[in-house]
């Protein structure tokens, strides 16, 4: 009786401590889905949910293909385009998504090549490389629009690997640019005090801003002094306060 009844209680605290570390996982990989989710909503211009048509290889190196995917818009969750393309590079020379297939995309906003589009000009949208989501994803997706949930799911699960905050800033000026689309250095004007990071308001300070992809640092000024004041994330490196551009919201 007492061999059995010391079996259960061992059965039940294996059970306990799986479920634990089951729930861990699971926790895990919510975080991850979220970080990773986020990031590429605040990075694409383009986040829409579409019916895939016709695909085409327009390029081959190596390994790699430029592909061209034309889509029928169902739902866009951030942006609006009268484009009905965009492009991917894949490692993969097999022509990608079937036609008729629903699926979402992040996509970067670049500017149309003639040589594969003669007689077009204007904008065109890139893939967000091994971005995506389904259509079970645009629920919460449909509630990022809204800037306090927005920044309430960044605090939860974006800033605590990133140690920084949200920060009311304004630009003061552009010093220099690291390399074509790389960083840009300059001098940001706090607009509100950042406890987390020992900034008050009124300092002016040097930082690092990482671009979105397709920004070029006149883009960036222009960016800036149309809307003047902004919410940003900063966060400290080695010393120097750090941004991104995809992480700036609108005042």
């Amino acid at each position: 009786m007492e061999l059995m009844m010391f079996k259960r209680v061992a059965f039940a605290a294996t059970v306990f401590i799986l479920s634990g570390f089951r729930a861990g996982a699971q926790d895990k990989d919510s975080t991850w889905y979220y970080a990773n989710n986020l990031s590429d909503y605040a990075t694409a211009d383009l986040v829409c949910l579409v019916r895939v048509g016709n695909t085409k290889i327009l390029d081959t190196t190596g390994g790699y293909t430029m592909q061209e995917v034309s889509f029928e818009p169902l739902k866009f969750y951030k942006g609006s385009t009268g484009q009905r393309k965009f492009r991917a590079w894949l490692e993969s020379h097999d022509v990608a998504w079937k036609p008729g297939t629903i699926h979402g995309y992040y996509l970067l906003k670049g500017t149309a090549d003639p040589a594969y589009m003669p007689g077009q000009e204007g904008e065109m949208f890139y893939w967000l490389e091994n971005a995506g989501f389904t259509a079970k994803d645009t629920f919460w997706l449909a509630k990022l629009s809204d800037t306090a949930y927005f920044k309430k799911m960044v605090t939860q699960y974006i800033l605590p690997d990133m140690a920084g905050s949200w920060a009311k800033v304004s630009l003061i000026g552009i010093d220099s640019s690291e390399k074509e689309n790389g960083p840009v250095t300059a001098t940001i004007r706090l607009e509100a005090d950042v406890p987390a990071l020992q900034l008050q308001k009124g300092n002016e300070v040097p930082v690092t801003i990482w671009r979105d992809a397709y920004m070029e640092p006149k883009a960036l000024n222009s960016r800036f002094q149309q809307q003047g004041a902004w919410e940003v994330i900063l966060t400290r490196e080695e010393g120097r306060l750090q941004m991104k551009t995809a992480f700036m919201l609108e005042q």
